[in-house]
C-alpha cells in the first residue's frame, strides 16, 4: 500500500507528465499551422502599386523569383519595400512586402517533427488518462520517452539550420540583394520608380523562439514519462551503455577519443579545402587557369574538378579548385574544440586526483553544453555542404548573370562537384559530437546504482540509487528510484526507513553523510565525499 507521500508524489508526476503532453500537442499543432503561412512559406512579390513588384531583366514580373537559382539557397528574407516620396499606396498600405518563405528541406524537416510530435503526444494522453497505469506505464516509460528524446534533438537540429538560414537571408536583404562573387550581381530587381527597403526579419525569429519552446517541451515530456510514479525509464540496452561510459575505463577511453577527434577537426580547418580556397592550377595541368575569390561567396564551401581535353587522343587534363567554408564556420568550430579540449584535460585530471564524483552534476551539465554546440557546428556545416553541392550542380547559376565561377574561362572544359571531403569532414564532427554525448552520460551516470552478483549463489543483486541493494531476475536490470517498493518485505524491513519520516539534516550522522531522498520520497543516505550511499543509517 502506497502511504500519503507517496501518494501525493504519484498524483504529482501524473498531473505533471499530463501537462507537458498536453503542451506539447499544442505546440506542434501550432508549429505545423505556422510553417505553411506567409512568410514562413511561399512567396510575396509585392505590389506593382507601391513600387515593389519583382521584375526580371526585361521589365516582366518574375513569378519564379525565390526559386530561381542562387535566391532559393539564400532564403527566407521578408522586407518592405516603399515609396521614397513617402506616399502611401493603395487601401493606405505603407508599402509592398516582398519575401520568400523556408526552402523546401527546411519546412519538410519542421513538418516531420511536428506531425510526429503532435501524434506521439496525443497518444500519451490518452494512455495517461483512459488506460489504466500497469499497461500504460512501461509503454511510457520503455517507448514513449525516447522517442520523446529522439524528437528534441530533431527539434534542436531543425532550430540549427532555420536559424542559419535566417542569418544568411537577412544579410542578404541588408546588403541590398548584392552577390558579393568576384563582382556585384544585383538579384532583387525592383519597379525603379523610387523605392526604399526595410529588412523586417522580426516574424522568422518569433519561428525560431517557437523553435526553442518546442525543444524544452520534448525535453521536458522525455523526462515526465521516463519517470513516471518514481522511476525512470529501464530500458536494458541503455543501462548498459551507462554502465559501460561511467566507469574510469570508459571515461579514459572516451578522454582520449575525444582529445585525438579534436584534434583531427580543428588542423584540416586551416588547410585547403575546408579552411582554404585552392583558386590556382599549380601543376600546369588547367593551363595556368585560375578561379576567382570566393571568400565572400555566401553558398561556399563547395568543390569541383575540372577535366580540359587534349588534341592528343587519349589525353586528359585534371585539377581541383575550391571554395573553403565561411569564417564564422571556421570561428564558431574553433573557440568550440578549444574550450572542448581544454575540459577534457580537466576531466582527466579529476579522474586522476579522484575529484570526480564530487562535482559530478556541475561537470556533467558542461559536456551538456559543448554536445549543443557540436551539434549545433554539425548541422549547420552540414547545411552549408548540401546548398554549395547543390549550387556546383546547377552550374553556379546566377540570374542576370554569368557564373563567377565556370564562365568563359572554362569554355573548353568540363567539371564534375566532388564533395567528398567536405562529407568526410562532416562525419568527422558527427563522431566528436557523439563523444561528447557519450562522456556526458559517463559523467552524469556516476551517482546511479552499481550492480553486483552474489558470491555465494546464482541470485543477482542491484545496489540501487546511491545504496541498497534488491534482488532481481537474472539477466535483468531494475529501474532507478524504486524506493524499495519492489523488494523483498524482509529487507524492506530491515533497511529502509520510513518514507514519510521528516528530515533531520545532517546531525548524529558521520562526517560527510547527510540524508536524501528518492523521487518517492524514499529516505537513503549519500556520502558527498566518497559518493557512497546506502539504504541503511551510517553509524
Amino acid at each position: 500500500n502506497l502511504n500519503l507521500t507517496n501518494r501525493m508524489s504519484l498524483l504529482t508526476t501524473r498531473n505533471w507528465a499530463l501537462g507537458t503532453t498536453g503542451f506539447t500537442a499544442l505546440l506542434c499543432v501550432i508549429t505545423l499551422a505556422v510553417t505553411f503561412v506567409e512568410p514562413f512559406y511561399g512567396d510575396q512579390l509585392g505590389d506593382s502599386q507601391c513600387g515593389g513588384r519583382v521584375l526580371n531583366g526585361e521589365g516582366r514580373e518574375e513569378p519564379d523569383f525565390c526559386t530561381d537559382g542562387v535566391i532559393n539557397y539564400l532564403r527566407p528574407f521578408n522586407l518592405l519595400v516603399k515609396k521614397t516620396d513617402n506616399q502611401f499606396c493603395d487601401n493606405n498600405k505603407e508599402g509592398a512586402i516582398v519575401s520568400c518563405g523556408f526552402d523546401t528541406a527546411n519546412v519538410a524537416l519542421r513538418t516531420l517533427i511536428g506531425c510526429i510530435g503532435a501524434i506521439l503526444s496525443l497518444t500519451a494522453g490518452v494512455l495517461i488518462l483512459k488506460v489504466n497505469k500497469e499497461f500504460s506505464e512501461p509503454l511510457l516509460r520503455k517507448y514513449f520517452s525516447p522517442l520523446e528524446l529522439i524528437l528534441a534533438m530533431l527539434a534542436f537540429v531543425a532550430f540549427c539550420i532555420d536559424a542559419d538560414a535566417v542569418r544568411e537571408g537577412n544579410e542578404l536583404c541588408e546588403d541590398n540583394f548584392s552577390y558579393e562573387a568576384d563582382l556585384k550581381v544585383n538579384l532583387m530587381l525592383f519597379d525603379p520608380s523610387g523605392v526604399s527597403t526595410e529588412c523586417m526579419p522580426g516574424p522568422f525569429g518569433g519561428l525560431l523562439f517557437l523553435d526553442l519552446t518546442l525543444i524544452l517541451f520534448f525535453f521536458l515530456s522525455y523526462r515526465s514519462y521516463s519517470s513516471l510514479y518514481g522511476r525512470v525509464a529501464d530500458l536494458q540496452w541503455w543501462e548498459l551503455i551507462k554502465d559501460i561510459f561511467k566507469t574510469d575505463g570508459g571515461l579514459y577511453v572516451l578522454s582520449a577519443a575525444s582529445i585525438v577527434m579534436g584534434i583531427l577537426i580543428i588542423v584540416p580547418s586551416a588547410l585547403v579545402p575546408i579552411g582554404v580556397q585552392q583558386t590556382e592550377d599549380s601543376d600546369g595541368e588547367c593551363r595556368g587557369r585560375t578561379m576567382p575569390d570566393c571568400s565572400d561567396d555566401p553558398l561556399s564551401p563547395f568543390m569541383f574538378r575540372v577535366v580540359l581535353s587534349d588534341p592528343n587522343p587519349g589525353r586528359k587534363y585534371e585539377c581541383d579548385f575550391s571554395c573553403p567554408f565561411k569564417r564564422y564556420h571556421f570561428d564558431f568550430r574553433i573557440t568550440t574544440l578549444s574550450f572542448v579540449l581544454f575540459g577534457y584535460f580537466m576531466l582527466l585530471g579529476l579522474q586522476i586526483t579522484k575529484k570526480l564524483n564530487p562535482i559530478s552534476d556541475i561537470i556533467s551539465f558542461i559536456w551538456l553544453a559543448f554536445t549543443g554546440c557540436m551539434l549545433a557546428i554539425t548541422c549547420i556545416d552540414t547545411d552549408a555542404v548540401r546548398k554549395g553541392n547543390q549550387f556546383c550542380e546547377e552550374g553556379f547559376r546566377i540570374p542576370g548573370s554569368p557564373s563567377p565561377y565556370f564562365g568563359a574561362e572554362f569554355f573548353d572544359a568540363k567539371y564534375q562537384c566532388d564533395p567528398g571531403l567536405f562529407v568526410t569532414f562532416i562525419f568527422a564532427e558527427f563522431l566528436m559530437t557523439f563523444l561528447l554525448l557519450a562522456t556526458y552520460i559517463g559523467v552524469s551516470s556516476r551517482h546511479e546504482p552499481e550492480r553486483e552478483r552474489k558470491a555465494s549463489g546464482a541470485d543477482h543483486y542491484v545496489r540501487m540509487n546511491r545504496g541498497g541493494r534488491k534482488k532481481a531476475v537474472s539477466r535483468g536490470w531494475l529501474s532507478r528510484f524504486t524506493g524499495g517498493r519492489g523488494r523483498n518485505k524482509d529487507s524492506k524491513k530491515a533497511d529502509q526507513p520510513s518514507a514519510d519520516k521528516k528530515h533531520q539534516g545532517v546531525d548524529g550522522l558521520p562526517t560527510g553523510w547527510t540524508k536524501e531522498y528518492t523521487e518517492d520520497g524514499t529516505e537513503y543516505y549519500f556520502n558527498k565525499n566518497t559518493g557512497q550511499s546506502t539504504w541503511a543509517r551510517p553509524e
